[in-house]
């Protein structure tokens, strides 16, 4: 399986029917998660993918507007759950430590996406899917090969619109080499065996003045103000531009480092653990969270 990620133009008409899709999928998902989480409170039974998604046509009946959003969408919606469920109590019997994972309820205001298991075609630089026969606008920026097997259409908080198509193509493993690296990670620098170095970007640095400017001018507008919706967009613009830095320096290094070596090694990190607070008379507080912001700005954990 490969997956290609292009961006999105959608009209004014087919945001509104994005918006629909995300808030059907939305409620569905966490209809089921509360009905599971109350059947268990009062009965301490669970329930299943069947007996959920054989619910899905009642709800229908009861609910007219989930009738204007693709059916495999909700169905899907309903999948997703079950796999929350059975990744939670896989971590559980396997006693892995920390958080397992429960499945939580979705937020209006999070990332939004839902997936379209059948039916995806790609004509003319346009994306066809269920409900949307006319095609969506694409940024084609690389040619799609292999079978195309389901798409996932996702919106972020800059509102941008984007799809991943997963297709099944045959895949050439690269050329062997006989060199060997070991790579050291470094909140300065990532320094490999022979001494080369590369900088970190370190875009939440770099953009920290402006970031705290656009925050400063969220908090000063009216709660729930066109305004305040104005200054948190352009706020959520320039946290995705940081993010946006941040992967693509991440995703060059790695592509590098995989095509030019046949053995990798390198540290193993807990992240979790190095931004732990942790009360010591030889560190200053302010100095701790100075160092986690950089550590984090990192991307150590992607």
């Amino acid at each position: 399986m490969y997956s290609y990620k292009y961006k999105l133009k959608p009209t004014p008409d087919q945001e509104a029917l994005f918006a629909k899709h995300f808030g059907c999928v939305r409620y569905i998902y966490n209809y089921f998660l509360e009905q599971r989480i109350q059947s268990y409170q009062t009965n301490k039974t669970g329930s299943t993918y069947v007996n959920d998604a054989n619910q899905l046509p009642t709800l229908k009946d009861q609910f007219e507007w989930l009738e204007k959003v693709g059916s495999q969408c909700l169905q899907y919606a309903v999948k997703c759950l079950q796999n929350g469920y059975d990744n939670f109590f896989r971590k559980c019997k396997q006693k892995v430590k920390g958080k397992k994972g429960f499945p939580c309820f979705k937020k209006r205001h999070a990332k939004q996406s839902f997936r379209i298991p059948q039916g995806v075609k790609l004509v003319e630089n346009r994306l066809i899917i269920p409900k949307f026969p006319e095609g969506i606008l694409l940024i084609m920026h690389r040619k799609l090969q292999g079978e195309i097997k389901f798409a996932t259409i996702s919106k972020n908080k800059a509102r941008q619109y984007f799809v991943s198509i997963t297709v099944e193509r045959d895949m050439q493993a690269l050329p062997k080499v006989v060199k060997a690296i070991g790579i050291d990670l470094n909140v300065k620098d990532i320094v490999d065996n022979d001494g080369n170095k590369e900088p970190n970007p370190r875009p939440g640095q770099q953009y920290q003045d402006r970031t705290k400017l656009l925050a400063q001018r969220v908090s000063r507008k009216k709660l729930n103000s066109k305004n305040r919706e104005k200054a948190k967009l352009k706020l959520n613009k320039k946290k995705q531009h940081i993010h946006n830095v941040r992967e693509n320096f991440l995703h060059e290094v790695s592509k590098c480092i995989i095509n030019e070596n046949q053995v990798i090694c390198i540290e193993s990190l807990s992240v979790e653990e190095m931004v732990k607070k942790v009360s010591t008379e030889e560190m200053p507080r302010w100095k701790q969270k100075k160092l986690h912001r950089d550590i984090l700005d990192c991307g150590f954990f992607c």
